[in-house]
C-alpha cells in the first residue's frame, strides 16, 4: 500500500492543516477554562452520562451481566460496547478531561483526513472547509464532549477515501470491517448493515464471488449483537434507543404536528403508561414497537413527508443548543426550529428561528450570551447560504457527467442519504456529523467553480 497518496500535497493544504490543530485546541481551551465538565457529561447532554456510565458498568463487569429488569435493561443496553471501552481504557469518570485532550487528538487526524480527501477533489481552498467547520457547531463541539461521533468521523473519511481512490479487494475487506465496527460505536448504523449488502452484490464489478460474500459480515456482526442483548435483557433487539427514538421523539414529533403539541404529548404519555402494566422488559418493548409501527403503516404516507420534512431541518440548523450548552449558558425558553416547523412549515421556520436569535442577540443580558448569539446567526446564515454552494456543485458535476454509476459512488450516495434520513423528526445536526465532511467539500468546491466559474475537475 502506497503510503505517497495520503501525503498532503500543496501547501495550502498543509497550512490549512496547521491552522485547524489551532482551532481544534481553541475550543478545548474553551472546554478548560469553563470547566464545564460536570455541566455538560452529567447535566447539559444526557447521551454523555449515559456513556460513561456504560464505561463505569463495563469496569465493574456490570455491562455483562444480564439484567431483565425493565429500568435496568434500559440503561444496559443504550449504549453499544466500543465508545464507553474506548472512554474506561482512558480512565472514565475521572478522567474526562485527558479523554477530551486525546479526542482532540482524533479531531486533528480527522481534519487532515478531509483536507487530504479534499485535496484529492482537486479543491484549491481547503481554508474554505476550516470556515465550514468552524460555522457548523456541533461538529467542533462535539469533538469537545463525550460522544461517540469522534470516533465516527476519521472511519467514515477512510472509506471516503478508499472509494475515491478505487476499489482493490484490501480496500474492501477494510470498508466491510468499518461497516462492521460502525453500529458498535453508533447504534444508528445497524441497519445500514442490510443496504450494505445490497449495495455490494449489486454494484460491486470485477471481484471474485467470494468477496461479495463479505458483504454479510456487518449483518451477522449486529445480528450476533442483537442476539447477546436478548440473553442479557429477553428481547432481541440492538439498542433500547430504538424505540425510545421511535416512540418519544420520531411518533411525538409526527402527533405534535398533526395534533398540536398537548396532544401530541398526552398521545405519547398514554402509551408509555399503558407499555407499564407489562411486567417484563421483552413484554413492554413488543407492546411499544407493535403500537408505533401500527401507526406508522396507518399514516404512512402523511408520515413519510413529514419524516423527510424533518430531515432538511438539521441541514440548517445552527446548533443552537449546543452552543449555549458548551459555553455554559441557559437555553432561552422559547421553542426553536422545531416548534415553528410544526406550526407552519419550513420557510416560516427558517424565518422565525432568525427572528429569535436576533431577539436574543439585542437582548443578551450578558457578553457571553452575546458572543453565543452572534456566533449563532453567523453560523445559521451559513447553513443556509450553503445550501446554495453544495446545489451550485451537484449541478456541475452532473453536467460534467462527472459522476460514475459504480460501486465506489453508490456507496457514497447511501450512505449520504442514510444518514440524511435518520436525523427524520429529531432534526439535530448531530446527526449529520459522519457526513459533514461531504458537506464541506461540497460547498467549498461549490464556492470555488461559483467564484471562479471553473468546470469539474478530472478526479
Amino acid at each position: 500500500m502506497s503510503l505517497q497518496y495520503y501525503k498532503l500535497e500543496h501547501k495550502k493544504s498543509k497550512q490549512a492543516f496547521i491552522f485547524s490543530i489551532f482551532i481544534i485546541f481553541f475550543f478545548f481551551s474553551i472546554r478548560l477554562l469553563t470547566n464545564t465538565t460536570e455541566y455538560l457529561d452529567s447535566y447539559g447532554i444526557g447521551d454523555s452520562y449515559g456513556y460513561l456510565l456504560a464505561s463505569d458498568w463495563i469496569n465493574s463487569g456490570k455491562y455483562f451481566i444480564p439484567n431483565k429488569n425493565p429500568i435496568s435493561a434500559i440503561e444496559l443496553t443504550r449504549r453499544p460496547p466500543i465508545y464507553p471501552l474506548f472512554i474506561s481504557l482512558l480512565g472514565g469518570h475521572n478522567h474526562v478531561y485527558f479523554i477530551l485532550f486525546i479526542q482532540s487528538l482524533i479531531g486533528i487526524v480527522s481534519f487532515y483526513l478531509i483536507i487530504l480527501y479534499y485535496e484529492k477533489l482537486k479543491g484549491n481552498a481547503p481554508s474554505l472547509l476550516l470556515v465550514c467547520a468552524i460555522l457548523t457547531p456541533s461538529y467542533i463541539i462535539f469533538m469537545q464532549i463525550i460522544m461517540s461521533e469522534i470516533l465516527i468521523i476519521p472511519l467514515i473519511i477512510i472509506i471516503a477515501l478508499f472509494c475515491l481512490r478505487g476499489i482493490t479487494n484490501y480496500r474492501y475487506l477494510i470498508i466491510q470491517l468499518i461497516v462492521s465496527i460502525l453500529p458498535l460505536i453508533r447504534p444508528i448504523f445497524f441497519p445500514f448493515t442490510i443496504l450494505n449488502i445490497f449495495i455490494t452484490l449489486f454494484f460491486l464489478k470485477g471481484t471474485k464471488g467470494y468477496l461479495k460474500i463479505l458483504s454479510v459480515i456487518p449483518f451477522f456482526v449486529t445480528m450476533g449483537y442483537m442476539k447477546y442483548n436478548e440473553y442479557r435483557t429477553g428481547y432481541y433487539h440492538f439498542t433500547s434507543i430504538e424505540n425510545i427514538n421511535l416512540l418519544q421523539y420520531n411518533l411525538k414529533s409526527f402527533k405534535e404536528f398533526e395534533l398540536g403539541n398537548v396532544s401530541g404529548d398526552n398521545w405519547t404519555d398514554s402509551i408509555l403508561l399503558e407499555s407499564k402494566k407489562y411486567t417484563t422488559y421483552s413484554e413492554q418493548n413488543k407492546y411499544i414497537s407493535n403500537i408505533c409501527r401500527t401507526e406508522i403503516k396507518k399514516n404512512l404516507t402523511k408520515y413519510t413527508i413529514f419524516h423527510i420534512a424533518c430531515c432538511f431541518k438539521a441541514i440548517v440548523d445552527p446548533s443552537r443548543y449546543d452552543v449555549f450548552l458548551f459555553f455554559k449558558k441557559e437555553v432561552p425558553s422559547h421553542s426553536g426550529v422545531v416548534k415553528a416547523f410544526n406550526e407552519k412549515g419550513f420557510f416560516y421556520s427558517i424565518s422565525k428561528s432568525l427572528g429569535w436569535l436576533l431577539t436574543d442577540t439585542i437582548n443578551s443580558p450578558s457578553k457571553g450570551f452575546l458572543i453565543a448569539n452572534i456566533y449563532i446567526i453567523v453560523a445559521f446564515v451559513f447553513q443556509i447560504g450553503k445550501l446554495f454552494f453544495i446545489s451550485y456543485f451537484l449541478i456541475i458535476f452532473y453536467k460534467a457527467k462527472k459522476f460514475n454509476w459504480n460501486y465506489p459512488t453508490i456507496f457514497t450516495i447511501c450512505f449520504i442519504g442514510f444518514n440524511f434520513l435518520i436525523t427524520g423528526p429529531v432534526a439535530s445536526p448531530r446527526y449529520l456529523i459522519p457526513i459533514d465532511f461531504y458537506i464541506f467539500c461540497a460547498t467549498a468546491l461549490g464556492f470555488e467553480f461559483w467564484i471562479n466559474r471553473k468546470k469539474a475537475p478530472n478526479i
